[in-house]
């Protein structure tokens, strides 16, 4: 039936088990049945399983084998239980349109671990994502690969490993030959950058594989077609990570891209994610996760990574997921907009995030009605400590989102390293507002979170926001609008006249210098307590960026802080004006 424009899964199942399914029964192969009709049939093809009913395990992911499907999948009223903690995620194709209608897809048991490979993440349901290995010339703007029937034009195409990141540099402390040792001590310490990761390292001219767990140890010397080689105590080993290119055309193995190389490479990983994916109509995804076990890895609900044109709208409910509901990692133009997202993470431990836009994420955008029993409503997030071998490691650009209501949370926006960034939330009851910062200390050196957009139309806690209603740090150009009401935000190396030791919760207030700390703003030689209400400034002392003093104006009150050298570098948030 090859090119037909519309089948029913009945036809692809015996008479016996035609009749398990017209009874609300699981005859306990439907998912090869609908991988079958997949099969079966030709692009623009709709297969009907709209009378599916009851609860359906799938053994087998129905889109297994395709990378590409060009086909609409119609699911009714039945529940898919699947043993994702054996199984692995349902990986969704290209170009594939999954209409449920009432569906709803759940884990048949608790997710407290992951099976095989972890890097790049893990969701109950994903956009596919492929992989393979290839070869570049400098100056270039074509690939080789080892197989391209994956890529499609349009592919959002990620090299592993050419790009230096120099915001994660370590300093070799012992000297290397070209052979030895097996392990690298690296200095600072990688305790939150690199560690527990599988990362790629160049020092001087070579590139160098290695896993970090703890100790630095290496795997391949000389890699990605550089040459093992000698390298003194004190060189400086940087993080080496992917660069996204947009696949233009594919011809056999050569791949065409959108911009030139910017080095020359060997068997380099690739990695790409599917284009124009869809999950459409109302149904129900639920993780089943209720806190009562700590699972070992940080699994999510949807997982897109790399996608383009990923599309899931329409009246969904996201229930109980572990890290986050939904979670877009380097997708570029993705579009998600469904009722609900419930029961994320464990606010307790100040784990999770409904909504994740992490790694690189380009232009997408999240809309939901309600977002409620979490920790984070929405993270725009760059690195985790975390880093994988992919190395989606900047943060997002140009994404927002929109909630209608954010309820039961602690936090309601996090900006990471995020650029360009935008947050609408019509009704905010998180208990502790919104923090913008440049993900210190996951880099050695800063990334930057500017020109982003925060817009809160009524909140319940403005005012009794704990510590305060918004951190920024080391960011630049952010706007904030809380109740109608807005913020400026600025920071800038100033000096404090004298020490300052303020007792706890005494209400005396020393004198300082904060020239300029806001644009017009002159509070010199100003006690601390007549500073206008509602500015709230943050003291560090360069270059470690670790809090000497934060100094509330608000009620008069003061926090005891250690003795003041003469120069800090002042953050101030405010005032916040009518």
């Amino acid at each position: 039936m090859t090119g037909c424009n519309s089948v029913c899964l009945l036809d692809y199942l015996d008479e016996t088990d035609r009749a398990t399914v017209l009874s609300g029964g699981d005859p306990g192969n439907i998912g090869e049945a609908i991988n079958a009709a997949l099969d079966d049939t030709g692009p623009g093809a709709t297969i009907d399983a709209s009378m599916l009913q009851g609860s359906i395990v799938l053994a087998t992911d129905p889109f297994a084998g395709f990378t590409t499907a060009e086909r609409t999948l119609v699911t009714g009223p039945c529940t898919f239980r699947r043993n994702v903690k054996t199984l692995g995620a349902i990986e969704l194709p290209s170009k594939l349109t999954w209409r449920w209608e009432g569906t709803r897809y759940e884990p048949t048991e608790n997710i407290d671990t992951w099976p095989g490979a972890y890097d790049q993440g893990a969701g109950i349901i994903e956009t596919k994502l492929f992989t393979g290995t290839c070869t570049g010339t400098l100056g270039g703007n074509t690939i080789t690969v080892n197989d391209a029937s994956a890529l499609l034009p349009g592919s959002a195409l990620a090299i592993v490993g050419i790009a230096p990141f120099t915001n994660i540099q370590h300093q070799v402390t012992e000297a290397l030959t070209s052979s030895t040792p097996s392990t690298i001590t690296l200095t600072p310490s990688i305790a939150s950058t690199i560690d527990d990761s599988k990362v790629y390292l160049k020092i001087d001219d070579e590139i160098i594989r290695v896993s970090c767990s703890g100790t630095v140890t290496i795997e391949q010397r000389g890699d990605l077609g550089t040459t093992a080689a000698a390298h003194s105590a004190g060189s400086t080993a940087t993080l080496m990570v992917a660069k996204i290119y947009k696949v233009v055309s594919v011809a056999g193995n050569v791949a065409t891209l959108d911009g030139t190389l910017d080095r020359s490479f060997s068997n380099a990983p690739w990695w790409a994610g599917t284009v124009g994916t869809r999950i459409e109509g109302w149904g129900v995804i639920d993780g089943l996760f209720l806190r009562n076990y700590t699972p070992n890895k940080a699994w999510v609900g949807v997982l897109s990574t790399l996608s383009r044109d990923f599309s899931f709208s329409g009246g969904f409910e996201i229930r109980h997921c572990y890290i986050a509901n939904v979670f877009l990692q380097g997708a570029q133009n993705a579009v998600v907009r469904v009722t609900s997202m419930v029961g994320n993470g464990v606010p307790a431990s100040g784990v999770g995030a409904a909504v994740v836009f992490y790694g690189n994420c380009y232009r997408c955008h999240v809309e939901a009605d309600i977002v409620a029993d979490g920790y984070e409503a929405v993270a725009f997030d760059s690195k985790s400590s975390n880093v994988t071998r992919m190395g989606l490691t900047y943060g997002p650009l140009e994404c927002s989102t929109h909630i209608k209501q954010i309820l039961s949370h602690h936090y309601s926006v996090e900006m990471s390293g995020a650029n360009a960034c935008s947050a609408v939330v019509d009704y905010d009851e998180a208990t502790n507002g919104v923090f913008i910062y440049t993900s210190l200390p996951q880099v050695v050196t800063p990334l930057t979170a500017d020109n982003n957009s925060v817009l809160i139309g009524r909140s319940k806690h403005f005012g009794s926001y704990s510590p305060n209603p918004v951190r920024v740090t080391n960011a630049a150009n952010n706007s904030v609008v809380i109740n109608g009401r807005s913020g400026r935000v600025i920071e800038q190396d100033v000096a404090i006249a004298g020490a300052i030791n303020v007792p706890a919760n005494s209400g005396v207030a020393a004198n300082v210098t904060l020239t300029g700390a806001l644009p017009g703003d002159n509070y010199t030689a100003m006690p601390l307590a007549d500073l206008p209400l509602g500015v709230i400034v943050q003291a560090t002392k360069p270059p470690s960026n670790n809090v000497a003093r934060l100094m509330f104006a608000n009620g008069h009150t003061a926090t005891r802080t250690t003795s003041a050298p003469s120069s800090y570098r002042i953050r101030a948030t405010g005032p916040w004006n009518p």
